[in-house]
């Protein structure tokens, strides 16, 4: 499974990348999210819950060496409960 996942994103480790911290565009827990449209009881839940759960949205093609910097950048959260991972501007 894991030499299906490497082949089909191009993750062999000589694939270099010129800056791996380029491919997070931005990485922050629900402290930094705003309510919006969210009804009272939906929010109380939320904000008891704002340090647990990281939202990382990634850019670019992902290479082993950019995997292996957003691992290490999550591993440094030990109290996450909950991580969300946008993949919408990843084309490879």
């Amino acid at each position: 499974m894991c030499e299906e996942i490497s082949k089909h994103f191009d993750l062999h480790i000589l694939n270099g990348a010129s800056d791996v911290r380029s491919c997070i565009v931005t990485d922050y827990d629900l402290s930094c999210v705003s309510p919006r449209g969210r009804q009272s009881h939906e929010q109380s839940i939320l904000d008891g819950h704002k340090s647990d759960v990281r939202i990382i949205e990634l850019t670019g093609t992902l290479t082993f060496a950019n995997a292996d910097y957003i691992a290490r950048r999550v591993g440094g959260h030990p109290s996450l409960q909950l991580l969300v991972v946008d993949f919408g501007r990843v084309p490879a």
